[in-house]
This record gives C-alpha cells, structure tokens and sequence, in this order.
C-alpha cells in the first residue's frame, strides 16, 4: 500500500507540502479566525454524510483561504507604507 501522497497549502502563494487531511500548513492555519477553522472542519467531517457538506465545505476553505490573504496583504500593505521613498 502506497502512502498518502502530500499537497500543496491553500494558501496563496505558499508552496509547502501539507500531509492529506489538512488544508494549511501550520503557519497559515494559524491565521485562519477559529470560527473558519471550525467551518472547515465541521464540514470536511461531513462530506459523504450529509448532502450540502461539498458546497458548504467549499465556501468554508474560501473563507479560510481569503482569510489569510486578507492578512497577508494588509501585512504588505502596512510594511510599504513604512518604507522611506528612494527618490
């Protein structure tokens, strides 16, 4: 028997390999508000059991992953208004 074969985070941008099963890596995950990390959760359980769990799942890992862009940007955001123009 083969092992589970890694993915890619859903982060945007991110290309660290996450182990089948979770969504993030860990410094992403982080984060993600404990609300989403609860969404995903709930209805990664539920797919197979409950028929809404595909769409619902889904729109929860795009509340999870723009989640996390959202701070991602902001943190750019923040960082380039500190830089000092060179001209």
């Amino acid at each position: 028997m083969t092992p589970p074969t890694p993915h890619r985070c859903a982060a945007v941008g991110c290309q660290h390999a996450v182990q089948p099963g979770f969504l993030m890596c860990m410094d992403h995950w982080r984060q993600v508000p404990k609300v989403c990390q609860r969404d995903v959760w709930f209805w990664y359980r539920a797919l197979g059991r409950k028929p809404e769990a595909r769409d619902r799942y889904a729109q929860a890992v795009q509340a999870a992953v723009d989640a996390v862009h959202g701070k991602q940007v902001a943190r750019k955001v923040a960082h380039d208004q500190k830089t000092k123009p060179l001209f």
